[in-house]
């Protein structure tokens, strides 16, 4: 698994780019951008940054976050172990330079 840098970059542009993909799990559109728990280090009051996340329909959003609320757990039990590298390839992809960078 490829770990993240720790920099928490903020970016419109991405957000918008990871919002237009289908639902990681069942392909459904629309999708909520979901940011993710494991990727970086736990700061107070501070989200993972926005290189950090993954298309998710809303029933899995809620899903993980009311029902799960382990998101490892949840990612496995849905066939994505390999959600990290996801978010690392998407950064990658994305139309933002910053997001890129910081991938």
């Amino acid at each position: 698994m490829i770990s993240l840098k720790p920099l928490r970059v903020r970016s419109k542009l991405h957000l918008r780019y990871v919002a237009t993909l289908p639902c990681m799990i069942c392909a459904v559109r629309p999708v909520q951008v979901h940011h993710l728990l494991t990727a970086q280090p736990k700061a107070m009051g501070k989200k993972a940054g926005d290189q950090c996340c993954v298309p998710l329909c809303d029933f899995h959003h809620r899903m993980l976050h009311d029902v799960s609320g382990n998101e490892r757990q949840f990612m496995e039990d849905h066939n994505q172990g390999d959600y990290l590298d996801y978010a690392h390839k998407l950064a990658e992809e994305s139309p933002c330079a910053k997001i890129k960078e910081a991938a």
